[in-house]
């Protein structure tokens, strides 16, 4: 096993480890992406999004919708997927945003066609990469209800 697969293996979320006492893995999960690819979309959506929601609710509310956001999508990814099912990067804390953006969204004057497209995106990497996410659509499916 090279150093990188033991990075994963220690920050990586699946429901035994959680099981077993380890929930700093519903926070590390973020740090790990599938790919170049994978982080390079959660980057921009993070900078797309992240800045009109830090804009509108200031820095510590926003902190706390991103915090909020990986709990609860890490939280959803390990009760819907199943024990044998590895979950990977920052897709919950993304959807969150989109769902605070939701909220926000005509006040803040966004430009919703722009926002579809990043969501679009990001859903579709939960089926086409299989590899960068592991089977964790549901937790963003279900993040992004938590905010609306």
């Amino acid at each position: 096993m090279c150093s990188s697969d033991l990075y994963e293996e220690k920050l990586l979320l699946n429901r035994t480890y959680i099981e077993n006492g380890e929930y700093y893995r519903l926070i590390t999960v973020a740090l790990l992406h599938g790919g170049l690819w994978h982080l390079a979309f959660n980057l921009y959506a993070l900078h797309a999004l992240g800045t009109l929601v830090e804009g509108y609710f200031g820095r510590n509310k926003y902190a706390l919708i991103l915090i909020v956001s990986l709990l609860s999508g890490s939280t959803l990814s390990i009760l819907f997927n199943p024990a044998n099912v590895y979950s990977i990067g920052a897709s919950g804390m993304i959807f969150g945003l989109f769902g605070a953006l939701a909220l926000i969204g005509k006040r803040a004057g966004v430009e919703w066609r722009s926002v579809l497209v990043i969501v679009g995106l990001n859903f579709a990497i939960g089926f086409v990469d299989r590899k960068s996410t592991r089977l964790n659509s549901s937790h963003q499916i279900i993040s992004y209800a938590v905010f609306c």
